[in-house]
């Protein structure tokens, strides 16, 4: 049995307009602001920010792990976006004909973005196997840090490789300052800060609300999320209308969740009910999200790159697959984790996805080349769900860290003795966040 997000684009894809053509175009029209399509998209992408933000609790990773886990993640990057670069520049770019006519700035930089697009794991899809596997042990606990921090990162670099595109592919003659584009920076790292606060705050005030069990939070949290995610989208199209020079200043709408969603984790006492409130937007939100993924899938540019595609997935796959194993043996990590742990990281879709979504959006969508990137990117997210959750199954049983033989009359009668340790508070709201997800993704073992 394939993966249920397989099945939800391949769905979006038939009702889509290459196939049956059964949804209406203003449906799919990711140009309105009110479309279907553009709600669901909009308000997913809102949702993935919250969830790469609400998954990493500081205090209970620890300082050594989370040194690990960094020295792991910077490797990685240095293998995926540093090693890939000339790669995609020199043997994938080619094969694109929609970079013939740009010029080597911005090939580099529409390069560079591609690595970082790559560069991105799935938080969703680990977590569906980390509870179908049981899994409990010191690779299951790198893993989990490692997938969660690595998606964080790649937000934060994939907001970095849009300004520098813009800077490089220019759209008009009006040549922007290289000082300006490093002060544009350095002032959207500072909204980004401002409006991840200013959103921590109102969420903290829908989590103190008293429990009216009408899914009320998840229902504000969410029309919140949408409501600042599309004003930021028009505020990032006013901006270049200013000032020339103001143009890469980029209110990237996924830090400023994502950052409100880390300080919520890690400062509110009310943490666990924000966990909870995501729990119950998944099952409504993310079939929804890749269906359209699906149905706006350009399935023409596909077709004209099709042989860039496998290029793209075996660069990923072996460039993250090195540079794993390169960082555990020089951090001389136990055997174990060194042999394995490479096989559980290839997984990718939710915000890689994401990510995709947002290359179609603002200045960087008016590119030539981004909608083609991202047909290719996606063809090989659709590959890889063929073979990264059954590699991280079959990483994760390997490395006998699978506890699946354990009977739940087992676990529940030692816990009632109090002698099954819940693993800290972080598998507790893993375990809360996945159960939704589990379903959505799990294939056949």
């Amino acid at each position: 049995m394939l993966p249920m997000i397989v099945g939800y684009i391949l769905c979006g894809v038939i009702c889509g307009p290459y196939v049956t053509d059964i949804l209406y175009p203003e449906v799919i029209n990711t140009s309105a602001t009110f479309s279907m399509s553009n709600v669901v998209s909009n308000s997913s992408l809102a949702f993935i920010g919250f969830c790469a933000g609400s998954e990493l609790h500081f205090p209970t990773l620890g300082w050594g792990k989370f040194k690990i886990i960094c020295r792991i993640i910077a490797t990685v990057g240095l293998f995926v976006v540093v090693c890939g670069m000339p790669i995609v520049y020199f043997i994938i770019e080619p094969f694109m004909q929609v970079f013939s006519t740009e010029g080597v700035s911005c090939k580099i930089a529409a390069a560079f973005t591609i690595c970082v697009v790559e560069m991105a794991g799935s938080v969703i899809e680990v977590l569906a196997i980390y509870l179908e596997t049981k899994a409990k042990g010191p690779m299951t606990e790198l893993l989990l840090g490692t997938t969660m921090l690595t998606d964080m990162t790649v937000l934060t670099m994939f907001a970095i490789a849009t300004n520098v595109s813009i800077k490089a592919c220019p759209l008009s003659s009006a040549q922007i300052s290289l000082a300006a584009t490093m002060l544009s920076v350095f002032a959207s790292i500072a909204l980004w800060l401002v409006g991840g606060l200013l959103l921590a705050a109102v969420l903290q005030c829908y989590l103190m609300l008293p429990e009216f069990g009408l899914g009320l939070k998840p229902a504000l949290i969410l029309g919140t999320a949408f409501a600042l995610y599309e004003s930021m989208l028009q505020l990032n199209d006013v901006i270049p209308e200013l000032s020339v020079n103001w143009g890469t200043i980029n209110v990237d709408p996924l830090i400023v969740c994502m950052v409100a969603a880390t300080i919520v984790n890690n400062i509110s006492d009310r943490r666990e009910r924000f966990a909870e409130a995501l729990h119950a937007l998944t099952p409504w939100l993310m079939p929804a999200f890749f269906t359209f993924v699906g149905a706006t899938l350009d399935l023409n540019v596909i077709a004209d790159n099709v042989a860039v595609v496998p290029l793209l997935f075996a660069m990923r796959f072996v460039a993250l697959a090195t540079g794993t194993r390169v960082a555990t043996q020089q951090m001389s990590l136990d055997a174990n984790i060194t042999q394995h742990l490479w096989m559980t990281i290839q997984s990718q879709s939710g915000v890689t996805l994401g990510l995709l979504t947002r290359l179609g959006q603002g200045q960087i969508g008016q590119q030539p080349w981004a909608k083609t990137v991202t047909a290719v990117i996606t063809g090989g997210v659709v590959i890889n769900q063929l073979i990264g959750p059954a590699l991280c199954r079959y990483g994760i049983r390997s490395a006998g860290e699978s506890h699946e033989g354990d009977s739940k009359e087992v676990q529940e009668g030692e816990m009632a003795k109090g002698t099954v340790e819940e693993g800290g508070d972080l598998q507790t709201i893993v375990r809360r966040v996945s159960r939704s997800t589990s379903l959505l993704l799990r294939g056949s073992n």
